[in-house]
């Protein structure tokens, strides 16, 4: 079986040919980035395909350097504590992220990072996106930007020095605009997507939530959905510490999308006097679903790594025949009564071959 992960292979056809040459000539660090060997897998119930915790997959952006407009502070700290929510408390592999922070956070990758996603993702799958660092809002134009770690670079020194920050980013085309998260939400097959943005981002393109909404059975349509913190009070620490505390101290088992939004809107607003915004993305391919957050269950991790034990047990050629029935026992005993997932009932199961296994080279063994 192939590696679950590989590595991304730049296009350098057509107008990827100038990126490239752009990337090596002002961003000489890059990064690897892995994305699994999902492509063609296609699967699960409905128009959504349904959602399997253990398909969910992130990319957390946290931008504090940049190279040529003002830092920032605690992007990168933010976006890793929520990492470590997504894995300790949810169901997120750590193979399962994509993490770019500074200098890694450059235009060309981030695209390239997303294009990828948007290429690969089979549709029983759910991306989760979140970007931490500035944003940009072309008032004239109407137009949100999120800023990665190079913008500006692409404006020559002699020009660049009679600008400010603001007509730097205004001339710079290193910037992800709308239109590749539109993009994304588009042409993704993936059943259910939710991007936060932490930056100055403004859109209006979210149908307004009405609150929130009951877990079945929405996961079984296509969700697009989008959190950001709007004109005041991004990047102020409110925002990220609102979000992440509310992942932090849920205790629901199937955490939705919109209830987060609802939940963290109305936070903010009322304790910050901030105004984010969030809800479903104006979208054909938005069915009106909902992602979900899977409260990761830890009687189910500790009996996974109690399987591993026993198996291991089993094998050993030091205990008796007696001892590993005995083992068998204390572990479905202990386990049977969670045995809801099918991963659970498998593992039962198992044990149970093992002990018919034992007691039938015992009565070999008592025939001879």
């Amino acid at each position: 079986m192939l590696k679950f992960w590989k590595i991304i292979k730049i296009s350098v056809l057509g107008v990827y040919i100038l990126g490239v040459f752009l990337s090596n000539l002002f961003a000489p660090t890059t990064v690897n980035v892995t994305i699994g060997d999902f492509a063609d897998e296609v699967g699960g119930v409905g128009s959504g395909g349904g959602f399997i915790p253990d398909k969910q997959f992130a990319l957390l952006i946290g931008i504090d350097k940049y190279r040529e407009i003002g830092s920032m502070d605690n992007a990168t700290r933010d976006v890793r504590a929520l990492r470590e929510i997504l894995i300790e408390k949810y169901s997120f592999k750590s193979t399962n992220i994509i993490e770019l922070y500074n200098e890694e956070a450059t235009h060309f990758q981030i695209e390239s990072v997303l294009r990828a996603l948007t290429a690969k993702l089979a549709q029983d799958k759910g991306l989760f996106i979140y970007f931490s660092g500035h944003g940009y809002i072309d008032d004239v134009l109407g137009i949100s930007y999120w800023l990665p770690s190079d913008v500006g670079v692409d404006i020559t020194r002699k020009n660049r020095k009679h600008l400010d920050d603001s007509e730097l980013i205004k001339k710079s085309g290193f910037k992800i605009g709308q239109e590749i998260i539109r993009g994304v939400m588009r042409k993704s097959r993936t059943a259910h997507i939710f991007i936060v943005i932490d930056a100055m981002f403004n859109s209006e393109d979210v149908y307004k939530h009405k609150g929130s909404v009951s877990f079945l059975p929405l996961e079984n349509k296509k969700s697009r959905q989008l959190l950001t913190a709007g004109r005041k009070g991004a990047n102020s620490g409110s925002f990220v510490t609102v979000f992440r505390d509310f992942l932090k101290e849920n205790k629901k088992k199937y955490l939705v999308a919109s209830e987060i939004i609802s939940k963290v809107r109305r936070n903010l607003t009322e304790k910050y006097k901030q105004k984010p915004i969030g809800g479903h993305f104006k979208v054909i391919e938005n069915e009106g679903g909902e992602f979900v957050f899977y409260l990761d269950d830890i009687p189910v991790r500790e009996m996974k790594s109690a399987f591993r034990t026993l198996r291991g047990d089993l094998e050993s050629s030091e205990m008796s025949s007696e001892q590993k029935l005995k083992e068998c026992q204390n572990f479905v005993d202990k386990y049977e009564n969670i045995a809801q997932s099918g991963t659970v009932r498998g593992m039962i199961t198992s044990v149970y071959g093992y002990m018919i296994s034992i007691m039938k080279k015992e009565k070999k063994g008592d025939a001879h």
